[in-house]
């Protein structure tokens, strides 16, 4: 054989085997990407010496390809079209390129990311790689320089770990950018900017937690809730434990009134904080659906955590008074009654839970024990007097009921003789003396209350009380002289109707002022239960008003 051909041979051989020898490439599972890829183009290597040219030509048809493939997020472009491009944009060498060559060239080519590179050889097998990144995104430049050697194995974890970080760092400072510039147009308010930006940072980076959050958050902006909890909920997905995240999208369940939904979410984040404000939200939405027994440990929770903590004592209380568990409601009402003595409200109940829990009696003997040590104690007087009125108020006996409204306002006395400015007094008094129908003693005490604390409500209710009784006295006597008016004549007649319309005219009066009464103390009172109660009677007052009329 020709000693010549014999060598092209051998060459062509050797070439083959360089091009086409298996290299060892990573065993790790290549993860999924399902965003948008970054298109990156290499134009062509440039060799600065003869040495290099070999790797430059290993690299163009082999190392670059195996190691882009392992980088799904990435489309390396078909690097014989590009080199096509390039020359048919009139260039020859790429060390003539400037930034707007690249820029042209990157729009040409379709790019993302253009990467011009130059090669020189090095000592002992060591080639040093210098590349130019240009991003058609950002319009901007990055240097960067590398080392490859002549092993193939040696080169491709080279490349994998010296350039393909540098490659994720820019893209990545890219994308960070875009969303930065998402979150201006958000702060802005130029919402539909701003969702355009986000879902372009998802589709280059689809877990950008930040671009998840804020494009929840500006849907949420433009009540489109629909698309806010979807965004929202992806976010949670990508970190649950972040608590914007979170409380964004408890934002939402609550907009929308998807309590289950909230509850849990909510019970994840008062579990996270430690946080027996949330706890105590989180009983009252299960007590809303019916939850009682994840109510009652979520109030529990929030007591663990501040055993003090007023509106889950409060809160708490009333729960177990509603629920009947009035043994287990007391030491809550208790504390609560301490907490709040001039709250009406919390004595009624604590003084029906102490009956309904039979310990009436033991929480008589109690407070009495503590006013004999101390007999200034007006918050003693007041809570015993209050359970007297309890047991009054429970019993059918009329001896019973009369004894007991007597410890009561002989309680009461004391209290007023330590402390005669306490509002609370007056108002127990008057509303003892009203169940009495002792009404001229009931009004006197209302009005005692009031111009001691002007902020009650409570002893509007009296005086509304007392007028209506007086409005029906006045309406019983109208329609009695109207009876006597229709048989009557003469002189006595006359007489009987202008008595007939001076009744009437009272009736009304009376019953005007019992609204007007009603009204003040809605004014001043914020709970719902109260304020159910007014409305009714104020429409009770309005059809007596309007059958007087």
């Amino acid at each position: 054989m020709n000693p010549r051909i014999l060598i092209a041979l051998t060459i062509a051989m050797l070439l083959f085997a360089c091009t086409t020898t298996v290299v060892q490439t990573t065993t790790e599972p290549i993860p999924e990407f399902h965003g948008t890829p970054t298109k990156v183009a290499f134009l062509p290597i440039k060799a600065n010496d003869s040495s290099s040219r070999n790797i430059v030509k290993l690299m163009t048809v082999r190392d670059l390809d195996l190691v882009f493939q392992t980088h799904p997020k990435y489309e390396l472009m078909d690097m014989e079209e590009v080199a096509r491009l390039f020359k048919e944009a009139g260039h020859r060498n790429v060390d003539d390129l400037d930034k707007e060559d690249m820029k042209e060239l990157a729009e040409t080519i379709g790019a993302d990311l253009l990467i011009k590179t130059t090669m020189n050889s090095g000592s002992q097998g060591v080639f040093n790689v210098n590349s130019q990144f240009y991003s058609i995104r950002s319009d901007e430049l990055k240097q960067h320089s590398y080392d490859v050697v002549t092993h193939k194995d040696h080169r491709y974890k080279m490349l994998q770990e010296n350039l393909m970080p540098e490659i994720d760092s820019f893209v990545s400072s890219e994308v960070d950018k875009l969303l930065n510039s998402a979150i201006q147009n958000y702060v802005m308010e130029k919402h539909e900017d701003a969702v355009e930006g986000f879902k372009y940072v998802i589709s280059l980076d689809p877990d950008k937690l930040d671009a998840y959050y804020y494009l929840g958050c500006t849907y949420q902006k433009m009540e489109d809730y629909v698309q806010a909890e979807e965004y929202l909920s992806q976010a949670v997905e990508l970190k649950p434990d972040d608590e914007r995240c979170l409380l964004a999208l408890n934002d939402i369940y609550e907009a929308t009134d998807q309590k289950v939904k909230r509850v849990a979410l909510m019970e994840k984040i008062a579990a996270k904080r430690e946080d027996e404000e949330i706890w105590l939200v989180v009983g009252n939405i299960y007590d809303e659906l019916g939850e009682k027994v994840k109510a009652k440990e979520a109030f529990e929770q929030s007591l663990s955590i501040d055993p003090n903590f007023t509106q889950t004592i409060i809160r708490y209380g009333f729960w177990l008074y509603e629920e009947e568990e009035y043994a287990d409601a007391i030491p809550m009402l208790e504390h609560a009654a301490e907490l709040f003595p001039d709250n009406e409200l919390v004595s009624d109940r604590l003084g029906v839970s102490y009956f309904k829990a039979n310990r009436i009696a033991e929480a008589i003997e109690r407070y009495e024990n503590i006013i004999a040590n101390d007999a200034n104690n007006v918050q003693a007087l007041l809570t015993v007097a209050g359970l007297y009125r309890t047991q009054a108020n429970e019993s059918n006996d009329s001896k019973v009921v009369a004894d007991n409204n007597s410890k009561a306002i002989a309680s009461l006395n004391k209290a007023k003789a330590v402390d005669p400015d306490n509002a609370m007094v007056y108002l127990n008094l008057a509303a003892i003396y009203f169940s009495q129908k002792k009404n001229n003693d009931a009004e006197s005490n209302a009005n005692l209350a009031l111009a001691k604390n002007p902020s009650l409500y409570q002893p509007y209710l009296i005086l509304s009380g007392v007028n209506q009784t007086k409005g029906a006295d006045q309406y019983s006597r109208f329609v009695d002289l109207e009876k006597q008016a229709a048989k009557a004549v003469g002189r006595k007649a006359d007489q009987l109707k202008k008595d007939r319309e001076a009744a009437k005219a009272s009736a009304l009066n009376f019953l005007r002022t019992a609204r007007t009464n009603l009204e003040s103390a809605r004014s001043r009172t914020t709970d719902a239960q109260a304020l159910r109660d007014i409305n009714n009677r104020i429409n009770g007052i309005n059809n007596m008003i309007n059958q007087v009329q």
